[in-house]
């Protein structure tokens, strides 16, 4: 499978959406400060200390900015930062959830093909094992 194929796991649909949320915040205050003050990327950069070039990046989503970085821009935009981090079973959201994928290990690959069963579920709801059909393969899910 090409890896442009693959579909983006829970995990980093996660990080995308959180990142993609941040620069698009970022780039709206940039907008906002440009139309009403007369913000530009050069007095950004200067406010910051680097280049043109630095701010232009960030703004367009060119940069992996970290945590600093991001609060470096809202400052310099005049802006404060909000982070709420919601238990979605707890809260009315609408954001990316995490879904936690279960680990899997192998229990055991040299079982007789013949004896394994299609699915065996334990008394607890929380380990299954599974096993491939005609495949030797037995996989318990922990999670």
């Amino acid at each position: 499978m090409r890896s442009f194929d693959r579909k983006a796991s829970n995990r980093r649909q996660v990080f995308l959406a959180l990142v993609g949320s941040i620069e698009s915040q970022l780039r709206e205050a940039y907008a906002r400060k440009h139309e009403l003050e007369g913000e530009t990327q050069s007095s950004l950069a200067e406010k910051l200390g680097v280049n043109r070039s630095v701010v232009n990046r960030r703004l367009r989503g060119h940069a992996n900015m970290t945590i600093e970085s991001v609060a470096d821009m809202v400052w310099a935009l005049g802006h404060c930062i909000d982070v709420d981090i919601v238990d979605p079973t707890l809260s009315d959201t609408n954001r990316k959830q995490v879904i936690p994928t279960p680990s899997y290990k192998v229990l055991n690959a040299e079982i007789a093909k013949s004896s394994l069963p299609n699915r065996v579920t334990s008394s607890d709801s929380t380990m299954k094992t599974f096993s491939k059909p005609n495949s030797g393969l037995v996989v318990e899910a922990i999670g």
